[in-house]
């Protein structure tokens, strides 16, 4: 008895340890975790947007120390938030365990209607802990139908109520009530983490070597691809066409070949067209001249929030 008492402990202690570190290793790759490329941003509770913004591409300079990230807008988000990085305010928000006090944040518009490009810059490199960026849009495009709304938030007012309500979750058990009072406008969250970020070649010295290896190049061989996709198909296409002209010329009341023949002419004639299409946008990007401040004007001013737990800002 003794002996499979001991067995029984030892057994039930195995099982803790093995418990407690997987519940420690979870709780690691929770607070680390960021958001997958293709996520549409949430929108912080208390605060309604137009149109929705995704995470995109995303790049970490050779060095270290500067992650990138592209945000995309669908046509509502594009009608209804500014084309201007100046008319968007930042808040960086990092945590006890990840204090980011010397990072720079900045975010700016690669063209009026193209995509946001976010800046993270740590002179210190960054840690494997995620971090979050809220993207806030002053209120700058106001539709016909909301111009009787008579109060726009300042800056300052957006902090105050941004900080009293991250303070209102450092102080509860990680739920947040609806506030009563003004409510933050459109605020999108991004969950980052450099160290889930494909390391660029180089260090970007301006706005064009940041674009083009951000997303440019990328489109280019995405483009490419479509290109000799459609290549291919034209060819497989062809080949089935000349059967077909094969089987008439041989029995001109081939009904089954004669369908075939019409609809494979129709979608040549369709193949055609979107290799056209492809190759003209892949000569124009191609050839598009990049400026090295593209992506001004810049919104440069942040300000930062530092909690205790991450995973409780909602």
């Amino acid at each position: 008895m003794p002996l499979l008492l001991a067995i029984g402990i030892v057994c039930v202690l195995i099982g803790i340890g093995i418990s407690w570190n997987n519940s420690k290793n979870y709780k690691t790759e929770l607070l680390a975790s960021s958001m997958p490329k293709g996520t549409d941003l949430p929108i912080r509770k208390g605060t309604s947007g137009e149109g929705h913004l995704k995470l995109g591409n995303s790049l970490l300079s050779s060095d270290g120390k500067t992650l990138a990230v592209e945000i995309s807008y669908d046509d509502t988000a594009h009608n209804s938030l500014s084309s201007f990085g100046t008319n968007y305010k930042l808040d960086l928000i990092d945590t006890k365990s990840n204090l980011m006090t010397n990072a720079k944040v900045s975010y700016g518009m690669f063209g009026t209607d193209g995509s946001g490009v976010l800046q993270i810059h740590s002179e210190s490199g960054f840690k494997d802990k995620a971090f979050m960026i809220f993207l806030i849009d002053k209120g700058v495009i106001v539709t016909n139908d909301k111009l009787q709304l008579s109060h726009t938030m300042t800056d300052s007012e957006i902090d105050q109520s941004l900080s009293k309500q991250l303070e209102a979750v450092e102080n509860s058990d990680g739920t947040q009530e609806s506030s009563s009072e003004i409510t933050l406008p459109p605020t999108y969250m991004i969950r980052l983490n450099a160290h889930n970020t494909q390391k660029a070649l180089r260090n970007w010295s301006n706005d064009s070597e940041l674009v083009s290896d951000l997303f440019v190049k990328k489109n280019l061989t995405k483009i490419d691809k479509n290109v000799q996709d459609i290549k291919a198909k034209i060819k497989s296409a062809n080949k089935s066409l000349s059967e077909m002209t094969k089987r008439l010329e041989k029995n001109d009341k081939d009904s089954t070949a004669q369908s075939n023949k019409q609809t494979l002419e129709s979608t040549l004639n369709q193949l055609e067209e979107s290799l056209d299409s492809a190759q003209k946008n892949y000569d124009k990007l191609s050839k598009t001249t990049i400026g090295d401040n593209i992506l001004n004007p810049k919104q440069t001013d942040f300000k930062k929030f530092t909690v205790t737990d991450i995973n409780n800002v909602e």
